[in-house]
């Protein structure tokens, strides 16, 4: 954790699995497009998997790491309400009528990360993914 001036707090993480990932994928756009170069491959390595967090808040980096891993959540949640289901659309014309339209879906979306929260901590979610 770094602090600067003004209050504010970088916190740095490496994420193996997320590295290993974007390694892949620039590996394989490497190869497809036949333009890997060994010295912009070593240089982009050390940050593959690399997470880098502002934050006005001095926490324990623990803490802060649980609060990316929640707001990451909420992004795919939120991805999924909008693009996956449509619901971007609001066939509704005054500013009141998209104020309730969004503020239901900010509800709908809050619930569904708590059930989602719940049902990771209980288990529920590596059960189903090991029985299918």
């Amino acid at each position: 954790m770094l602090s600067f001036e003004g209050g504010r707090y970088l916190y740095s993480f490496k994420d193996v699995w997320k590295a290993s990932m974007e390694e892949s994928d620039y590996l394989a756009r490497a190869k497809a497009s036949k333009t890997f170069d060994t010295r912009k491959y070593e240089q982009k390595h050390s940050v593959f998997g690399l997470l880098v967090l502002e934050s006005d808040q001095d926490l324990d980096p623990g803490t802060a790491y649980l609060c990316y891993d929640d707001r990451w959540l909420l992004e795919h949640v939120f991805n999924r309400y909008k693009n996956d289901e449509c619901l971007d659309r609001t066939d509704v014309q005054g500013d009141f009528s998209v104020m309730g339209n969004e503020f239901v879906n900010y509800i709908s979306t809050v619930a569904t990360c708590r059930i989602i929260r719940k049902a990771r901590k209980c288990g529920l979610l590596e059960k189903h993914l090991t029985e299918t």
